[in-house]
């Protein structure tokens, strides 16, 4: 159980620094588009 619980989470945490940088790049083209 704690195997399978440690590897959501490190999913989790991939899914957050992968959106937060898609975040980014979208405020970023959102400052250039205007």
């Amino acid at each position: 159980k704690r195997e399978k619980e440690e590897k959501s989470v490190g999913r989790g945490a991939l899914a957050l620094k992968t959106g937060a940088r898609l975040c980014m790049a979208f405020n970023q083209n959102e400052i250039h588009v205007h």
